[in-house]
């Protein structure tokens, strides 16, 4: 049985289109929360301090704080998403953070995490193949709790 021409044809494109594919391609980008963070209401601004490694909750009550983080628009997978963060207090404490995956409210995917502070200690909260093209977050900053650095890997297309 002899193959069509058709489907000798279709094999040939796709086989090129194959070998002339654009490469995917890993990237990192991070920023420090002072750049990519504010509070979510102005309110909360009396009680931050904003450093060049960090935003300090220095108030006595828990502040929001959103983030984002930009990229170019040739995302093809979201590998991992991660906010450091340190607490300054003598004892642990719970932060909570959320990041919110989508561009609009009706299209997003809302996924809270908790990690426990150790005293006077940093770590950090990490979201794991989330596919998600835009990475905002929110946290609930306890008093004496600062947020350090957001970032994401991901995937991009490399340009032909």
């Amino acid at each position: 049985m002899r193959p069509s021409r058709y489907a000798l044809v279709a094999a040939i494109v796709s086989a090129t289109a194959l070998v002339h594919a654009p490469q995917a391609q890993a990237s990192r980008v991070a920023s420090t929360a002072v750049g990519a963070c504010q509070a979510s209401l102005p309110l909360y601004d009396a009680s931050l301090r904003k450093r060049p490694l960090g935003m300090r909750n220095e108030g006595s009550s828990h502040v929001f704080i959103s983030c984002g983080v930009q990229w170019g628009f040739m995302v093809y997978s979201n590998d991992e998403d991660v906010v450091y963060a340190t607490n300054q207090n003598r004892k642990p404490v719970d932060l909570t953070c959320t990041l919110v995956a989508g561009p609009f409210p009706g299209l997003a995917a809302y996924m809270p995490k908790t990690v426990t502070l150790p005293a006077y200690g940093t770590d950090s909260i990490v979201w794991t193949e989330t596919y998600n093209p835009y990475f905002n977050v929110s946290c609930d900053v306890p008093p004496g709790v600062e947020i350090n650095v957001v970032g994401a890997t991901y995937t991009t297309w490399a340009a032909p």
